[in-house]
């Protein structure tokens, strides 16, 4: 007779424990779960016979379990294992720390990280705060071993607090976790490194948000060198790894207004993404790349990768709708802009009507998001439509444009600057369609040229000299607008006022 009558149990779960494994790591979710979930079962029986033996056993499995949730997109069930788990190994823990609790710091951080997921990220904070409280226990035994996953929870609570808005204390976190990878240097996983480019790059976009984009780009400087390393050593997971990191580098130079190297940069990160088989990301690529080029008056450049982009996500749209059309109608936008600087007036209205028809969908779904957008594509293709010599229907457009305009909320909201150069835009439109017609036509021209001169002095005055650039356009506009109703004393006069 056996003296334990439960150790072929025991076994029996440790195997479905080993297959539930081999079958994540394959991507076989589905199977996993089920291997777990027998384990999980098997697990509970012997705990209730034994606790002292399986108990411990029984809150790994379901750490196990909850991953194969989370990764089927199940995250309330996620949660609800988890929390078991920890309910159980906490007191384990408490006696023996260096025994379970790296296991209990897991399932903190993997509650936690579930939490978010499902746009939780307050209730997140107190199992995020406990599992770096237990790893630094742990790393101050075995900093060795410990340290890289005290900066994976470090990076992650950095991640909570920018969800939360709190930048400055995001920012500290994310840099207590590139100290605690740098330490931990020499015993690095490829996992962990990738892991610290994360972090890295996430101190990144906090840095910029804060207006500190000469220290977000040193930062991505090291995120860059340690995917080059990591895509030496293995291309085909971390080509795309890298590509990323340099299309991120390049669009923190054209942040600070260096688009040359913005360019060579992003020009790189187009060649890796062009040996994956990511379309997104490829189409992302082309567009910042266009817009690199479009922004610095260069559109014949501009136009080919532009044109490939919007190829591409005409074919992203068609799977993924949600995701892309907002993408799709920027990037018709860009193309249009790019066709009206070489007089490509039929590309540019043909870019923009695609635009405006992406964009009346998005505007149902999002008004705030997306009625500045509309806007601006009804601007340019009134002018567009105008200039390839169809009168009619660019003036039904300009007035399509005004009434979008008179509908815009929360105007007063908006910054002055941003005011001006919408009313000069309505201003410009106006006047580009309204040529040929009656004069009252041209009139309308008159009152948003004038509201943008007058906002466009207040944001000057309180932002001087970088404002006067967009005043001088301001009173360029109004000149033009009293040159075409036949005024020129108040357009003699606006011309010397642009010269401030």
């Amino acid at each position: 007779m056996s003296r334990r009558p439960d150790l072929h149990a025991a076994l029996h779960a440790r195997n479905l424990r080993d297959h539930a494994l081999s079958f994540w790591r394959m991507g076989q979710y589905e199977a996993a779960r089920a291997q777990d979930e027998e384990a999980v079962t098997t697990l509970r029986a012997l705990t209730r016979g034994n606790p002292d033996a399986h108990t411990a056993d029984l809150a790994v499995c379901l750490l196990s379990l909850a991953v194969d949730l989370a990764n089927l997109h199940r995250y309330e069930e996620s949660a609800d294992l988890e929390r078991e788990a920890i309910g159980l190994l906490r007191p384990l823990a408490d006696d023996l720390p260096e025994v379970h609790g790296p296991d209990l710091a897991q399932l903190l951080h993997n509650l936690a990280w579930d939490l978010q997921t499902l746009g939780r990220p307050s209730d997140a904070l107190p199992s995020l705060r406990e599992a770096v409280e237990v790893r630094r226990r742990l790393t101050e035994r075995r900093p060795d071993v410990f340290l890289p996953q005290l900066g994976s929870s470090l990076g992650t609570l950095g991640y909570l607090y920018e969800v939360l808005d709190h930048m400055d204390v995001a920012v500290d976190h994310y840099e207590q976790a590139l100290s605690a990878y740098e330490r931990a240097a020499r015993t690095l996983t490829r996992a962990d490194r990738a892991d610290q480019v994360r972090a890295a790059e996430n101190l990144g976009w906090a840095l910029e948000k804060l207006d500190r984009a000469k220290d977000a780009i040193r930062v991505q400087r090291d995120a860059v060198r340690i995917c080059r390393q990591l895509a030496g050593e293995n291309p085909e997971r971390f080509t795309l790894t890298l590509a990323r990191a340099l299309n991120r580098y390049g669009n923190l130079y054209g942040a600070i207004e260096k688009n040359v190297t913005q360019r060579i940069l992003l020009r790189e990160a187009l060649d890796l993404t062009r040996r994956t088989d990511s379309r997104t990301d490829l189409a992302l690529c082309l567009y910042d790349l266009g817009l690199s080029y479009e922004g610095d008056n260069l559109p014949s450049h501009a136009i080919p990768l532009l044109e490939e982009g919007r190829d591409l996500y005409e074919q992203l749209v068609r799977s993924d709708p949600e995701t892309h059309r907002a993408m799709l109608a920027e990037i018709c936008s860009r193309l249009a802009s790019a066709a009206l600087r070489i007089s490509d007036w039929p590309q540019a209205v043909r870019a923009t009507e695609r635009a405006v028809a992406v964009r009346r969908p998005l505007l149902r779904a999002d008004r705030a998001a997306q009625e500045t957008e509309l806007l601006g594509d009804l601007f340019q293709l009134a002018m567009a439509r105008s200039r390839a010599g169809h009168r009619a229907a660019a003036w039904r457009t300009a007035l399509e444009a005004e009434e979008v305009f008179r509908s815009l909320a929360g105007w007063t909201d908006r910054s002055a600057a941003t005011r001006a150069g919408l009313l000069r835009r309505q201003a410009r439109m106006f006047l580009v369609c309204a040529r040929g017609r009656p004069y009252r036509d041209n009139v309308r021209a008159l009152a948003p040229a004038r509201e943008a001169v007058r906002l466009a002095r207040q944001a000057a005055e309180e932002n001087w000299p970088e404002g006067a650039a967009d005043l001088r356009k301001a009173l360029k506009v109004l000149t033009d607008v009293h040159i075409r109703l036949g005024r020129p004393v108040e357009a003699t006069t606006a011309w010397h006022r642009s010269a401030v």
